[in-house]
């Protein structure tokens, strides 16, 4: 959904790609996003877009053996890279280093990454309210701190453009909601923002003397 999305306003802005990849550990979302890229992509874009089945601290690896492309090739190739609720399951795997190291070998020098993630300090994510009800407590996916989903990329020597909580509309609120929250944002954001749904890293890869000319397009996602 975020692929398609983000190439839709590619296209709109007459931002033209080479490629672009998403990839899941699950096949069966895999296959769910080859059916939407069909039903929803024009021709010429469905030529671009490619999903693979791959883990996120085994990223390269697993696109190499996909694709058929050296790991040489691979590596500082892609110019973006976002994942959306997808990089909370790496720490509670503790492996979000190697998923950090991943991304900053993918990147071309200057290329972005932009996460988001869910937010441990906001108090309304409906598996805890039902947590709170529970004769047996369910242990949830950990969910880790702005600062915890930071620290991995900067380990890896990617520099940290933006570390922040935003976001007081649920993805699955209609209109009214939408409309109504959206107005109350700016006030929320005034008064509770480190309480937002949502936890934004915008990481970049910096600038080194090797120039990287290739146009690639790098997008994955996961969902569990």
């Amino acid at each position: 959904m975020n692929l398609l999305h983000l190439l839709s306003l590619l296209n709109q802005n007459s931002i033209r790609i080479e490629s672009a990849i998403g990839t899941d550990f699950s096949p069966v979302l895999i296959e769910a996003a080859k059916r939407e890229a069909n039903s929803n992509l024009r021709q010429d874009d469905r030529r671009r877009v490619e999903f693979y089945v791959a883990k996120h601290e085994t990223l390269i690896d697993e696109l190499c053996l996909a694709t058929g492309i050296a790991t040489s090739k691979l590596k500082n190739s892609f110019h973006y890279i976002v994942g959306v609720n997808t990089v909370r399951y790496c720490h509670h795997a503790k492996t979000e280093l190697d998923c950090a190291q991943n991304i900053a070998d993918l990147l071309i020098p200057g290329g972005v990454c932009v996460v988001i993630d869910m937010n441990n300090r906001f108090p309304f994510f409906m598996s805890e309210v039902k947590n709170r009800f529970r004769v047996h407590k369910r242990e949830e996916c950990y969910i880790p701190s702005l600062e915890e989903y930071t620290t991995p990329f900067r380990q890896v020597g990617l520099e940290v453009q933006r570390s922040e909580h935003f976001c007081w509309i649920p993805h699955s609120s209609g209109q009214f909601a939408c409309s109504f929250l959206r107005g109350l944002s700016p006030i929320l954001d005034v008064i509770a923002k480190s309480r937002a749904m949502r936890s934004l890293v915008v990481v970049k890869k910096p600038l080194s003397s090797r120039d990287n000319t290739t146009d690639n397009f790098a997008m994955w996602r996961s969902s569990r």
